[in-house]
């Protein structure tokens, strides 16, 4: 089970009440952060179980922050949170999974919104 948690929203109080739901489920929040730069650098120190990441973050977008955490071996799986302004971007003719990261790592991502992804 995962234990260790990461958290990276640009927006305070999502990142706050995520963390406070999952401190009360029993998970432990190792790092949070505001955008993507600092999501990768936390994830560097902490080798957390699962990074949750917004999908749209200033500096560094979470997609882009996230080809990097998997490339480097950062986290073991990431988890894309997304608000309403970005589903235009989960609905591209190709699967986004697929064009940042390939097949190889497919199993390790996956968006529900994604209508070209398959479990």
């Amino acid at each position: 089970m995962c234990r260790k948690i990461v958290i990276a929203d640009d927006e305070p109080i999502t990142r706050m009440n995520i963390a406070e739901m999952l401190e009360e489920a029993g998970y432990e929040v190792v790092g949070q952060a505001a955008d993507g730069f600092d999501a990768v650098e936390i994830c560097k120190r902490n080798r957390p179980d699962l990074a949750m990441l917004d999908v749209k973050m200033p500096l560094l977008d979470g997609l882009n922050a996230a080809k990097i955490i998997i490339s480097e071996g950062y986290a073991k799986a990431l988890c894309f949170l997304q608000h309403t302004a970005v589903r235009s971007l989960l609905k591209r003719q190709k699967c986004w999974c697929h064009e940042l990261f390939g097949q190889a790592t497919y199993g390790k991502i996956h968006s529900s919104s994604c209508g070209n992804c398959h479990t």
